[in-house]
């Protein structure tokens, strides 16, 4: 159950995660009275009315952060989001590292965290991580390892972890990346037409040397 909280206009705020593509928001308290509280995104942007039980005093870092990137002003390092309006739907709850500003073209570059996934997008496009979101994606970073950017279709790997049971060592081709955090893989060579849809990428390793794997794996 949510914890109804006080504020007074000029408070800054966030939603309740239950409140669809808000994540990442700060709102300015511009209307406190009655069971519905007014925010106005920071940066600019349409007032909200939402009930006063889903709202939370945002962190002061957040706030800073979310006012410097309103103003345009990103730096390399910034964890943030996608906003939904920009993103496709697996990208929602992702949290991306920056990489790169084009300060002319006013766009970044950023990889996500956890899959090693790329994109870029104009500025107005990203919106500040928060601090839970991006300590889950710095846990489930460590625990995928250092190949997940690697894991592209055409790529050779194996696989091992929870639940696996086919033969450690069998080499098997990434046929389609389909998610920041899984892939789609098939036997390398080929098994009928078998494939295994959604595989963990942290369950992936890459082949370097295909030639010695394939001397390995003969009996």
């Amino acid at each position: 159950m949510s914890t109804q909280h006080s504020f007074t206009a000029g408070d800054f705020a966030t939603l309740d995660r239950s409140v669809p593509d808000t994540i990442g928001v700060v709102y300015e308290m511009t209307h406190v009275g009655g069971q519905a509280l007014t925010g106005r995104p920071l940066g600019g942007g349409l007032e909200i009315d939402v009930e006063a039980r889903l709202w939370q005093p945002a962190p002061a870092e957040l706030v800073a952060t979310a006012k410097r990137m309103a103003a345009g002003e990103l730096v390399i390092g910034d964890l943030v989001v996608l906003d939904p309006f920009y993103g496709k739907r697996s990208h929602r709850g992702l949290v991306w590292r920056v990489e790169a500003i084009d300060g002319a073209k006013k766009t970044v570059k950023v990889r996500s965290l956890v899959g090693g996934t790329t994109l870029a997008g104009l500025y107005a496009a990203f919106r500040p991580a928060p601090d839970d979101l991006a300590a889950v994606a710095r846990a489930k970073a460590a625990r995928t390892g250092p190949d997940a950017a690697a894991i592209t279709e055409g790529v050779v790997v194996t696989v091992a972890g929870p639940g696996w049971k086919h033969p450690a060592g069998r080499l098997y081709v990434v046929t389609r990346r389909i998610s920041d955090e899984h892939a789609r893989i098939a036997v390398l060579g080929g098994d009928n037409g078998r494939y295994f849809p959604k595989i963990p990428v942290a369950c992936l390793t890459v082949v370097r040397d295909i030639a010695a794997a394939l001397r390995a794996a003969q009996p």
